[in-house]
């Protein structure tokens, strides 16, 4: 984390995510998401002319483990306006491959955090997305979409599980439009759903499982 940190000013930006619920959009990458681990074209780079240049990166994703959830804690401090107790980091070892690390030249630079419930609103199960994020310079290493695409991976054989779905701040525009790219939709409004951040509403966002 403290790599990740450090690396601000090579990156030019001091800009973290604050995406609750949600993760960083904007994307001018390409991202291969099929497989666990994906090459990504970087659009950033520049040659001496001042052109843009590509250069290939790797983004991983990894377990989360009592070895290494004091990273997903620091992780969340600082991408998350939210404190999240030792009940959720429990729930998220409980959740076991429904939570994933994501690294950049193995750093840790990003994670989600599902857990696995019944649908309120079919007869089997939901993945209900507690969290997903990453540090705002890594964000546009195509992160968030290998992140999802894991969380995909997971529910596309399961039988009994019939959507995902995850709450976003209503004024998070940025994030509920790359959700709504993943199919997405907004199915309800739960007003007052965050304690200390305003606007204080929330959206439901949900997708179905059946066309994955």
């Amino acid at each position: 984390i403290i790599s990740a940190l450090n690396s601000f000013d090579l990156l030019n930006t001091t800009a973290f995510c604050f995406f609750q619920n949600g993760f960083c959009s904007g994307c001018n990458y390409k991202s291969c998401c099929a497989s666990i681990g994906a090459v990504v074209e970087r659009a950033d780079s520049k040659t001496d002319s001042g052109e843009m240049s590509s250069a290939l990166v790797r983004v991983e994703l990894g377990d989360i483990t009592p070895h290494n959830l004091k990273q997903l804690k620091k992780l969340n401090s600082v991408i998350f306006p939210v404190f999240y107790n030792e009940k959720f980091y429990r729930n998220v070892l409980d959740q076991g491959q429904f939570s994933k690390l994501a690294y950049f030249n193995d750093v840790v630079v990003g994670a989600v955090c599902c857990r696995l419930e019944n649908n309120p609103k079919g007869t089997g199960k939901q993945v209900y997305i507690m969290t997903l994020g990453c540090l705002a310079p890594y964000r546009r290493l195509g992160t968030g979409s290998l992140l999802l695409e894991h969380v995909f991976k997971i529910c596309r054989p399961r039988k009994d599980v019939e959507s995902i779905c995850l709450h976003v701040q209503i004024s998070n525009e940025e994030a509920i439009a790359f959700y709504q790219k993943f199919g997405f939709e907004i199915t309800e409004t739960e007003e007052a759903y965050y304690k200390r951040i305003e606007p204080s509403s929330a959206y439901v966002l949900r997708r179905n499982t059946a066309d994955l």
